[in-house]
């Protein structure tokens, strides 16, 4: 009935990164409409709908997060040791620099120096979006698959660290 692990599989849509969230939603509502707990037969069968319903839940919460879906993704490409790779000195200093100049900016309590460091970190965060969506895609096309694996999930791990940047502007960190 629900392939356990596999959202995309959950949810019956196509593996891709540029999933739109109401194509998720709409595939999340009707997947739910067909485990309705009113449609079991008997009460084994009613528990199966509900486990079912609750990792559709869980498969929609996985695929709405763009970071999330990329992880889905790059493990399903056998990806999971470039997840694990620790990333480069040189991204590591400039996410120190881009940490130390977004405190600064938040000490300041100036608007124009938070505005700033926001506009930088999304100008980041846009880059990797792209990176990863173009090696993701260059991954499961099949061409040049080992690069575009490496490429997608350094941007991945790009990704992550520019959004906790993004929260910590937002001050939701």
């Amino acid at each position: 009935m629900i392939h356990a692990g596999d959202p995309f599989a959950i949810l019956g849509l196509e593996r891709r990164f540029d999933l739109p969230a109401p194509e998720i939603a709409a595939a999340y509502l009707r997947t739910v409409s067909r485990l309705h707990p009113d449609r079991a037969r008997d009460a084994v069968e009613r528990d199966e709908m509900v486990r079912a319903s609750a990792a559709a839940g869980e498969a929609r919460q996985r695929l709405m997060d763009e970071s999330s879906r990329a992880e889905v993704l790059l493990e399903h490409l056998g990806a999971r040791h470039f997840l694990r790779a620790s990333p480069s000195p040189s991204f590591l200093m400039e996410t120190l620099e881009l940490r130390d100049a977004i405190e600064e900016a938040l000490a300041s309590g100036e608007p124009a120096a938070r505005d700033a460091a926001s506009r930088t970190v999304s100008a980041l965060r846009d880059a990797a979006r792209k990176d990863l969506a173009a090696g993701l895609a260059s991954a499961m096309s099949g061409q040049g698959a080992g690069d575009a694996l490496a490429r997608a999930a350094d941007a991945w791990v790009r990704l992550r660290y520019l959004d906790r940047m993004r929260a910590r502007l937002a001050g939701d960190a």
